[in-house]
C-alpha cells in the first residue's frame, strides 16, 4: 500500500535509505542497518532533524523489524 523510494541527497550522505508515503498522505522513513551497524552521527543529526518536522524515521536491524513495522502502520505485506 505505500509507494517506497529509495532515498538519497548526494550532498548530504546522513538521509535515510527509504522513502514510505502512503496513499493517505502518511510519510516515514526507514535507515536499514545491519545486525551490529551503528548510526554515524551524521545519520543521528539528519534524524533528529527530520523528526522535529513530525516524521517518523525507524532504524531496522532486520526484515523481521521492518515487516512489523509496515504492520503497524496497516499496510499488507506480500512476498512476490
Amino acid at each position: 500500500g505505500f509507494l517506497t523510494c529509495k532515498f538519497s541527497s548526494p550532498s548530504n550522505r546522513g538521509v535515510p535509505d527509504r522513502l514510505f508515503i502512503s496513499p493517505y498522505g502518511e510519510v516515514f522513513f526507514m535507515e536499514f542497518k545491519s545486525e551490529k551497524g551503528k548510526l554515524t552521527k551524521l545519520q543521528e543529526k539528519v534524524i533528529n532533524d527530520i523528526e522535529t518536522y513530525q516524521i517518523d524515521v525507524f532504524v531496522i536491524n532486520n526484515v523481521e523489524d521492518g515487516l512489523e513495522i509496515l504492520a503497524l502502520m496497516n499496510v499488507d505485506y506480500f512476498d512476490d
